[in-house]
């Protein structure tokens, strides 16, 4: 038998299965909408210059939260929720795979959650940010 064959076969079969869950695109800007000053609220991005869209909290962690801070211009994070407390203004079906470094959001990988992610996730930055004196 040949193992080449085969071990390649089986790398395209895990390929094709998880491409499905791998996004390509280009995500343009990133908010915080809903929360009580502006360095808190639910994530929403919006990707390839279109409508604003509620990301999946399911695998939403500080590094994701590290990022979106520093693209809104704060000078840190202080906490990464998977479940919002705030409003969600969609179903999300994006979420973000972060590892902290980046300069922006649209470096980061992002993944569908298309079937199985029901509930957004939100941010917390901390320090000030356009004059707002309520961050904490």
């Amino acid at each position: 038998m040949d193992w080449h064959r085969i071990i390649f076969a089986f790398l395209i079969t895990l390929l094709i299965h998880y491409s499905n869950h791998m996004v390509r695109c280009d995500i343009t800007d990133v908010q915080l909408v809903g929360g009580p000053s502006s360095n808190k609220g639910t994530v929403e991005i919006r990707q390839d210059g279109g409508d604003w869209e509620t990301t999946c909290g399911m695998n939403l962690d500080i590094n994701d939260v590290i990022v979106i801070c520093r693209q809104l211009g704060f000078p840190g994070a202080s906490l990464a929720m998977q479940i919002t407390p705030f409003i969600q203004n969609s179903i999300p079906d994006i979420g973000l795979d972060c590892n902290g470094d980046e300069g922006n959001v649209a470096a980061c990988p992002s993944f569908s959650h298309a079937s199985g992610c029901s509930q957004a996730g939100a941010a917390s930055c901390h320090g000030n940010y356009k004059n707002d004196n309520n961050n904490i």
